[in-house]
């Protein structure tokens, strides 16, 4: 028997799949009759509505975050929960920095810096930084834009550090088309802890650690091991990017890009 099997129309797919987290149950699928319009006027997926509207219900159960009277070494705000994908930015955090003060923005590992543990090299790739002498980087108009001089400064600017995982994800997604990631989204396969869901936050998070280049590489072993992970012969890479993408097989993704949004928009025609 093949696990290699496409969704319906929504994510993420039914029984025997579980939410990650455990909350609220799963998402509903959609029927895809028609395309809803979310707030920003562009139409998204049913999927993506129910994933917003469970989303505002954790939301308005949590505390408010702390205020200008906040602890010290916190920030004032979470600058996180601003963003349309403060679901995924949060599980990625748990992963990258957890445990760590001030939220993960402090967090260092080496040369990885803050909540989301970027590398010197990703933040050049996303135009914040240009190479300078002796293995320097020279803050570009983006990065000055944010009062930032010095690597330094960008590691203790929260509101920085979330700007550029908002451009980080957004080249990651535009990656991701190019090694032709997104054509994978909807199959479920055997993979060594169970049946496994390629979503958009899967492939996300995936490329957040691994890279397009080696989600595809992994992706392309599944392929020709019958896409049955328990006998395929997989590195330590490989296997993050399984863990990725089953970890986050279950968590809302909005996409940046306009070609991922235009992938995951419901085609009336498609179902008739």
């Amino acid at each position: 028997m093949s696990f290699l099997q496409p969704f319906s129309n929504g994510f993420p797919p039914p029984s025997p799949l579980k939410r990650a987290t455990g909350e609220d149950g799963p998402l509903p699928s959609s029927n895809g009759r028609g395309a809803s319009v979310g707030t920003e006027g562009e139409p998204r997926s049913a999927w993506l509505m129910a994933a917003a509207a469970q989303e505002q219900r954790r939301q308005a159960a949590r505390p408010n975050p702390p205020g200008n009277d906040a602890a010290a070494g916190e920030p004032p705000l979470r600058f996180w929960t601003t963003d349309v994908n403060r679901t995924y930015l949060e599980a990625i955090a748990e992963r990258e920095s957890r445990g760590q003060p001030n939220h993960g923005y402090s967090a260092r590992n080496g040369d990885a810096l803050g909540r989301y543990q970027f590398l010197p090299s990703a933040l050049v790739e996303t135009k914040w930084f240009e190479p300078g002498v002796d293995s320097g980087l020279i803050p570009t108009e983006r990065a000055a834009a944010f009062g930032v001089q010095s690597l330094e400064d960008w590691w203790r600017n929260a509101p920085a550090q979330e700007e550029a995982m908002r451009d980080f994800s957004r080249r990651n997604e535009e990656q991701a088309a190019k090694k032709g990631l997104w054509d994978r989204l909807g199959l479920v396969y055997q993979g060594r802890k169970g049946q496994i869901a390629i979503t958009p936050a899967g492939i996300a998070a995936a490329v957040h650690r691994e890279g397009a280049g080696g989600t595809r590489r992994y992706l392309d072993k599944l392929a020709k091991n019958g896409w049955d992970s328990k006998s395929a012969a997989l590195d330590d890479h490989d296997l993050a990017v399984e863990t990725r993408l089953r970890e986050f097989q279950a968590v809302p993704y909005t996409p940046y890009t306009q070609e991922l949004r235009d992938r995951l928009r419901t085609d009336p025609e498609r179902d008739r």
